[in-house]
């Protein structure tokens, strides 16, 4: 039988690759309709369109992306 914390490894695995599997879905939705965006372009417009005054890094924060790479 396996261990406690191989199965939470195990489902955790199995989370991500479905979280993946639907960021896929998603970009190859909006590309199939015309748009050229990521999944993560699509958050960041997101949450700019619900809280227009935001740095950098805060709008980072909230996408739980680099803050690097956003600027």
């Amino acid at each position: 039988m396996p261990r406690f914390s191989d199965q939470q490894e195990t489902f955790g695995l199995l989370l991500h690759t479905i979280r993946l599997g639907l960021i896929r879905r998603a970009e190859q939705f909006l590309a199939n309709k015309g748009f050229d965006f990521k999944f993560i372009q699509l958050r960041v417009l997101k949450q700019l369109s619900m809280h227009q005054s935001q740095s950098a890094t805060e709008l980072a924060r909230a996408v739980e992306h680099d803050g690097g790479a956003l600027t």
